[in-house]
């Protein structure tokens, strides 16, 4: 919406800026005038754009959350991400795995051009379980699991985003390649209709890029070597 606002704006000024230019009618000093004006026009359209964040460059966005536990909330927190920075702009894991490959190498792949990783918890985040009572967190190769493990191995911001008045999880609670999670502050994004409930996550996200402005797609994967994997308990 902003900034479809700020082209209402700027695209009129563009159009009398070449109305200045090349439509004036010819005469003494007159061409002096059209220039000034000209510049005057151009020098409003850029600041229309630029306060907009049109020229701004977007943060991308890697989207971890498991189905079972929030998949309502995830789906309005992707789309208030896409209606701020583009549908491009917000990856939904857990990919797909091509042939010959790995979960662990297709999420390594994905993170690796994202400048933020942002883990969706709600309230059975830590507590869910498969078919056999177990906790699928203890399982070395759960999707979220991994995805966690990935990321914070990767050396990729991530950022636990607390949804359905989640608490940010207790580190003797999750397996001891993910502690390292519950030492990142976390966003919550309170439950209700508010327009700006998104708000705290935006600005998060923002501020990462601000931090780091280098084009993902510009860097060398930033993944090290695979993370350890933990002997899971007996259940």
């Amino acid at each position: 919406m902003r900034n479809a606002r700020a082209l209402l704006w700027a695209c009129p000024l563009y159009v009398a800026l070449l109305v200045v230019l090349f439509l004036g009618e010819p005469g003494h000093g007159s061409e002096a005038v059209q220039w000034i004006a000209g510049a005057l026009l151009a020098a409003l359209a850029a600041l229309v754009v630029h306060r907009s964040g049109l020229l701004r460059r977007r943060p991308r966005v890697y989207l971890s959350h498991r189905r079972s536990d929030s998949a309502a909330e995830t789906g309005r927190v992707v789309a208030a991400l896409r209606r701020r920075y583009g549908r491009r702009a917000v990856v939904v894991g857990p990919p797909a795995v091509r042939w010959g490959s790995s979960l662990r190498e297709e999420v390594g792949r994905a993170v690796s051009r994202c400048d933020v990783v942002c883990i969706v918890i709600g309230t059975d985040w830590t507590t869910s379980t498969n078919s056999s009572g177990r906790r699928r967190l203890m399982h070395v190769r759960d999707p979220v699991r991994v995805e966690v493990e990935t990321a914070l191995h990767a050396g990729v911001a991530t950022l636990p985003v607390l949804v359905d008045g989640a608490s940010a999880p207790d580190p003797v609670d999750l397996p001891e390649t993910m502690r390292e999670l519950a030492d990142r502050p976390a966003v919550t994004v309170p439950p209700g209709p508010a327009a700006t409930r998104h708000d705290d996550l935006f600005v998060r996200l923002d501020e990462q890029v601000r931090a780091d402005p280098a084009d993902p797609d510009a860097r060398p994967p930033r993944l090290r070597s695979r993370p350890p994997r933990a002997a899971s308990p007996s259940p």
